[in-house]
């Protein structure tokens, strides 16, 4: 109330009244007026019977004095449009208010209880053994804190402790120590170590009768590294295979299970995530900690569907459980800054970065390509690539081979986003691919001959999403995506699905469109046998742009236009559905009339509106000018593009704002 009070000019905003029921409403809008002159009226509880009264005394709303009315939500806003439509259409403005939630809890400055017991233990172990399970129990401990460097050496430590002949027990404790240190790793950014840590502790496994082994294996499995949220969909599967098949502990089912729906998000299949985390559920949890995971997992399933006020709900949650248990979650603060950059709330992302990534060892690597994408939002290009250049040095000097693949991904996708925008000039465009070719090489360094397989083909993957971009370069991207596909169906086969698209789509922009069909054909076939939504929208789509360009009719594109409905309908997300179409309706030429690219972006609109993503939204907006304007509907089309320079000043989104100007002023 204070932000919209100091926003009004010096008008004294009062509290909302509450109106709960039909015969309240006459009152509320006839009532006494306190102050300035303002009535500020709040729908609370059951809404039908109010909005229609609401409707029937409309004329209230502009007699006498101006009206705020508050609704609960966006659901509330639909209603009143659905049943208070004359009333609705009185309205002068539309705004969705929404805090920040206030500071994220901070670890406190004692080591808690878990980890002073531990130590404690520590110190009065006299046998290997007692060091060892100590040392595991410290380094737990640590790692939940975020305190990966010494996690790591107590972990070590107590892994040196142990007899090279080790005992049944010992050897089992051997194993569960290279769990930790492949946590750690993950952790710390260093997926191949994780793999290393991995592959080690499954050949301790290996040493260990069946009924010891199994819930060591299946915990193993489950955390494997991979390319899907740092996940292995294969490993992840076989995990909870064991799990169900052999009827394992409720510790064990947990962590198979929220590695499973981390897998299951990461393709796109939101319905089963949601399944998985409802079973996950209903496993009581031992401990806050696993609570809390449990609950950020929830949040990024909403998050992963659109729905940013329940993801944020969530990840607070989750800080706040695990701040009970001594631990802090630092992927979950980075999820509270994600979702504060995609709602358009740069403010509270700014304020996110400062103050939730300073509390762990890895904040201020982390820091850097936040800021970078923060920078990116508010169209300070030349900020976003200097940050983005001090990130890939410093995951570089410390060796955090999936951090630099993660930064060089950040690094594409502004690359990408700059162009479209006409924010890089070609000098700097060119020198780009230099920088993205030393990360890389860096990250074979640090690897070795070992390391993860699926590597090289995400880099050459990105690498041609950068030519692509490039001046001149067009047939060297299709052919890095040719070899990223080719490695892929030899060394990594579940990249076959992202590797074809890809290809496809190069080969679209190149013209070739008989060889892109093909290449889409056959990368389907891959896709829809191992389950990946996501991608399998994405060819989809790509077919029916092909389709398109090539001037097939309404009989071989309509077929292609409802399996695409059909994929986006299964994967249970409405971002992914906005963000398909958005993208279809950019590419497809504005003249075409099956599918309408008009009609694409005005759905994709109507989706990202209630998330909120303003920059998307906005984005919608500016294609439909773009048609429109193609269509010889200047008029129509300078409105869209006004709107969307509205949208984005409203949230200081900087991107864009000079491109949508030079249309704006082209039309007069």
């Amino acid at each position: 109330m204070e932000v919209l009070r100091r926003s009004a000019g010096g008008v004294a905003v009062p509290d909302p009244e509450d109106v709960r029921r039909p015969e309240e409403v006459l009152a509320a809008l006839e009532g006494p007026i306190e102050g300035a002159g303002v009535r500020s009226l709040a729908i609370v509880g059951p809404v039908h019977g109010v909005l229609e009264a609401l409707n029937w005394h409309r004329e209230k709303l502009l007699s006498g004095a101006p009206v705020v009315l508050w609704l609960e939500d966006a659901e509330a806003l639909r209603k009143l449009r659905e049943i208070a439509p004359d009333a609705y259409a009185f309205r002068e403005s539309v705004a969705l208010v929404r805090g920040d939630g206030g500071p994220l809890p901070a670890p406190g400055g004692d080591e808690p209880e878990r980890v002073a017991r531990a130590r404690r233990q520590l110190r009065r172990a006299r046998t290997p053994l007692e060091r060892a399970v100590a040392g595991h129990n410290v380094a737990e401990g640590l790692r939940a804190r975020g305190r990966t460097v010494q996690a790591e050496e107590a972990a070590r430590t107590a892994l040196l402790a142990l007899p090279p002949a080790a005992s049944e027990g010992e050897q089992a404790l051997r194993a569960r120590l290279c769990m930790v240190l492949a946590a750690i790793a993950r952790d710390a950014g260093a997926a191949a170590q994780a793999l290393c840590w991995i592959r080690r502790g499954l050949a301790e496994v290996d040493l260990l009768p069946l009924t010891r082994s199994l819930p060591l294996r299946a915990q193993f499995l489950a955390s494997h590294p991979g390319p899907f949220s740092g996940l292995d969909r294969s490993a992840s599967a076989e995990a909870l295979r064991l799990v169900r098949t052999y009827g394992l502990a409720p510790e064990n089912a947990s962590m198979a299970l929220r590695f499973a729906c981390g897998v299951a998000r990461a393709l796109g299949d939101l319905t089963h995530a949601r399944a998985l985390s409802e079973e996950l559920r209903s496993i009581k949890q031992q401990d806050d900690l696993n609570t809390a995971l449990d609950i950020w997992n929830e949040g990024r399933n909403e998050e992963a569907a659109g729905s940013f006020a329940l993801a944020e709900a969530r990840y607070r949650e989750a800080i706040a459980v695990a701040s009970i248990a001594g631990g802090y979650l630092i992927a979950d603060v980075m999820d509270l800054i994600d979702c504060a950059i995609c709602t358009g709330e740069l403010d509270a992302a700014e304020r996110r970065i400062g103050e939730g990534l300073a509390h762990a060892a890895t904040g201020v690597t982390l820091a850097l390509p936040m800021r970078a994408r923060l920078a990116m939002a508010q169209g300070d290009v030349e900020s976003c690539m200097r940050n983005l250049r001090q990130a890939i040095g410093a995951v570089t000097a410390q060796k955090q081979d999936r951090w630099i693949l993660g930064t060089c991904e950040v690094l594409i996708d502004v690359t990408v986003s700059a162009h479209a925008a006409e924010r890089l000039g070609q000098r700097e465009l060119e020198a780009i691919p230099d920088e993205f070719d030393a990360a890389r090489d860096a990250v074979q360094v640090i690897v070795g001959r070992d390391g993860p397989p699926w590597y090289p083909i995400q880099f050459l993957t990105l690498r041609a999403r950068l030519l692509a971009v490039t001046p001149g370069m067009r047939e060297q991207a299709v052919g890095s995506s040719a070899q990223a596909l080719d490695k892929a169906r030899c060394t990594y086969p579940d990249l076959i699905p992202d590797c074809g698209r890809i290809l496809g789509e190069q080969l679209i922009q190149a013209g070739r469109l008989d060889d892109a069909l093909d290449t889409l054909a056959e990368t389907q076939k891959e896709t829809e046998a191992r389950g990946f939504l996501t991608e399998l929208a994405r060819i989809r789509a790509a077919r029916l742009r092909a389709l398109v360009l090539k001037g097939e009719g309404l009989a071989v594109i309509d077929p292609h236009l409802a399996a695409l409905r059909e994929g986006l309908a299964a994967t249970g997300s409405p971002r992914i559905t906005a963000e398909i179409l958005r993208d279809l309706a950019v590419e497809l030429p504005p003249l075409t009339v099956n599918p309408d690219p008009l009609a694409l972006a005005e759905e994709a609109h109507g989706l990202f509106v209630p998330m909120p993503m303003p920059a998307e939204e906005s984005r919608c907006l500016e294609a439909m000018g773009d048609i429109l304007l193609a269509r010889g509907r200047a008029p129509e089309a300078k409105r869209r593009y006004v709107a969307a320079r509205a949208r984005l000043e409203r949230h200081g989104l900087g991107l864009r704002l000079p491109l949508l100007g030079r249309k704006i002023d082209a039309l007069g």
